[in-house]
């Protein structure tokens, strides 16, 4: 049986945060398995690494994580539940962080990344 998404989410937040003490507004909806909750106006990649840890945890967790605004000076940031192969791979799948750099590096299409997806699946 695999981890309860709340689970896995919780765990992105607390290696990216710091723990949900250290989110606003923390909300969760069961259907689809999401929740959102907000931070602060900034996230970078290196000094105060919010940015990169959120990307590096989502990943290992299997967790999409997306960023939109969240009023004045906040960012809402949502996580949703993913599968790392699924048969709709456009849709659902989530590959390694490993995985997705080399895509990106590759450049192109994120097709063969799905199509590899299915194949590791059977």
């Amino acid at each position: 049986m695999t981890e309860s998404f709340q689970v896995r989410a919780l765990r992105v937040i607390d290696g990216a945060f710091g723990g949900e003490h250290h989110v606003f507004s923390l909300k969760w909806c069961e259907s689809p398995n999401r929740c959102t909750f907000l931070v602060g106006p900034r996230l970078s990649t290196y000094d105060f690494a919010e940015l990169s840890q959120l990307v590096v945890h989502c990943h290992d967790e299997c967790v999409r994580g997306e960023i939109s605004g969240g009023g004045p000076h906040r960012l809402k940031i949502t996580l949703s539940h993913r599968d790392r192969k699924h048969r709709s791979p456009a849709m659902c799948a989530h590959p390694t962080l490993e995985q997705h750099v080399e895509q990106i590096r590759r450049g192109g299409s994120y097709a063969p990344l799905f199509d590899q997806l299915r194949e590791e699946e059977k």
